[in-house]
C-alpha cells in the first residue's frame, strides 16, 4: 500500500469514528487545514505534509503515528521502518519551508540524509541545520549556526520550549524560544540583537525542538 493510500484510509476511518467531525468542512474548521487539501488527501491526489498530518491528528484526537500505521493502531509505537532505523530525515532550511508551507512537499520519511534519534522520538520528526545567528547567545543556552536540531511535531509546545514555527503571511520558517505571558505568546531569539516576534494568527508551531547537537 502506498503512503498516500494509507493516509487516505486512516483519515477516512478517523472521520467515521469521530462523533463530532463527519464532513470535510467540519474538519477544516477544527484543524485549520483547507477543505480542498483534505479532499485531495482523501482522493489520494497529494502527499500529506507533516504539519498537515499533525493538525488533522489533533483535530480527530489521534496520534500522528496513527496515520502512518497500516493496522490503524491508536497506541502506535514507531513504525517498523522507524523502529529498525531509529533515524529521522535531515532536511534543508528551504525544504523546511516547503514541508510547512508548500502544497505538495516530499513525503514524510524522505530527506537528504538520515541521522539517529532517541527511541522515544515521534514518527513525524525531522532534523534541521540551523541557519543564521538569531539563536546564538553570548551567555547561557545557545544554538549557533550549523547546529542540528531535532524537531518533533508531537511534543506539546509548552512555555519556554524551543520551537520551529511558520509565519503564514511570509511563508517563512523560524526557530525561536516560545514565551507565553499574560495570555499572549511570543517567539524570542536567544540573540539579543534580534527582535521579539509577537505570535498572532499568522503563526503556527511546526514542532518542538527536542535535541540540538553540533557536527564537528
Amino acid at each position: 500500500m502506498t503512503l498516500r493510500k494509507l493516509i487516505s484510509e486512516r483519515l477516512k476511518t478517523a472521520m467515521d469514528q469521530s462523533g463530532t467531525i463527519r464532513t470535510q468542512s467540519e474538519l477544516e474548521k477544527k484543524s485549520g487545514v483547507a477543505q480542498a487539501t483534505i479532499g485531495r488527501i482523501l482522493r489520494c491526489e497529494t502527499d500529506a505534509r507533516v504539519d498537515t498530518i499533525h493538525a488533522l491528528a489533533q483535530a480527530l484526537k489521534k496520534p500522528s503515528a496513527y496515520f502512518l500505521d497500516e493496522k490503524g493502531n491508536e497506541n502506535v509505537a514507531p513504525t517498523p521502518q522507524r523502529a529498525a532505523r531509529q533515524e529521522a530525515p535531515l532536511i534543508s532550511w528551504v525544504k523546511a519551508g516547503e514541508w510547512a508551507c508548500a502544497e505538495d512537499p516530499f513525503l514524510p520519511g524522505e530527506g537528504e540524509s538520515w541521522l539517529e534519534v532517541p527511541d522515544s522520538t515521534g514518527p513525524c520528526s525531522f532534523w534541521l541545520r540551523v541557519v543564521g545567528d538569531s539563536m546564538t547567545s553570548p551567555t547561557g543556552l545557545s544554538v549557533p549556526e550549523g547546529s542540528l536540531i531535532l524537531v518533533d511535531p508531537d511534543v506539546p509546545a509548552d512555555n519556554g520550549r524551543l520551537v520551529v514555527a511558520k509565519l503564514t503571511d511570509s511563508n517563512e520558517v523560524t526557530f525561536k524560544k516560545l514565551i507565553k505571558d499574560g495570555g499572549k505568546a511570543y517567539l524570542r531569539p536567544l540573540n539579543p540583537d534580534y527582535p521579539l516576534i509577537h505570535v498572532t494568527e499568522n503563526c503556527s508551531i511546526v514542532g518542538v525542538v527536542v535535541q540540538a547537537t553540533q557536527k564537528l
